[in-house]
């Protein structure tokens, strides 16, 4: 179970990428030229773009941008999402410069706007979707105390788009009772001990 909601957030990534990435070319193509002339101008930038695309999903990929792990806050969310633009960037400009008779672009200002506008997109994105997948979190109790539970804790606090939250820590298991176990347990909704 707990797989299949990790491929289903890997999937709303993607998807909300590929999204971003098409509306981040519409917004950079209204920003350089304005509204009149969009269907033609979105249509002669689609296919060199949607290549391009391609090269930036898989760079996406290799900087672990879609394992929710790494995400511990919105500093590393940031780093990381700004250092595969910058790369994604990059690899787009060698490519329209590389193969400009198949590309027939020179978009340098384009991939800039571009850039720019696909990153902050998809920081809102991304920040709205670990926070959404964080509010939906299990409550659970922890009972008993040693390095690795407290490793586990750590863990779990860390990261909390996983999907748990730590509602309480008895640390000494012995000194609970079951009425104050099942207090715990009605009060802070738990869905795992």
């Amino acid at each position: 179970m707990a797989n299949r909601i990790n491929n289903l957030k890997k999937i709303i990534h993607l998807a909300g990428d590929l999204l971003i990435l098409y509306l981040s070319l519409a917004i950079t193509l209204i920003i350089r030229y304005g509204w009149s002339p969009l269907g033609v101008r979105f249509e002669n930038h689609l296919q060199p773009f949607s290549l391009i695309f391609l090269a930036w999903l898989l760079i996406f990929y290799l900087n672990d941008l879609y394992r929710y792990k790494i995400f511990k806050g919105v500093g590393l969310l940031f780093r990381n999402l700004a250092l595969a633009v910058f790369i994604s960037a990059g690899v787009s400009i060698a490519a329209f410069y590389l193969f400009s008779g198949f590309f027939e672009l020179t978009p340098k200002t384009n991939l800039f706007i571009f850039s720019v506008t696909f990153f902050a997109l998809d920081y809102l994105f991304r920040n709205a979707a670990i926070k959404t997948f964080s509010s939906g979190a299990t409550n659970i109790i922890i009972l008993g105390d040693s390095p690795l539970l407290e490793e586990t804790v750590n863990y779990l606090n860390d990261i909390p788009q996983n999907g748990y939250r730590i509602a309480e820590w008895f640390k000494n298991p012995k000194a609970i009772t079951f009425d104050k176990l099942a207090i715990a347990i009605a009060k802070e909704n738990i869905g795992m001990v």
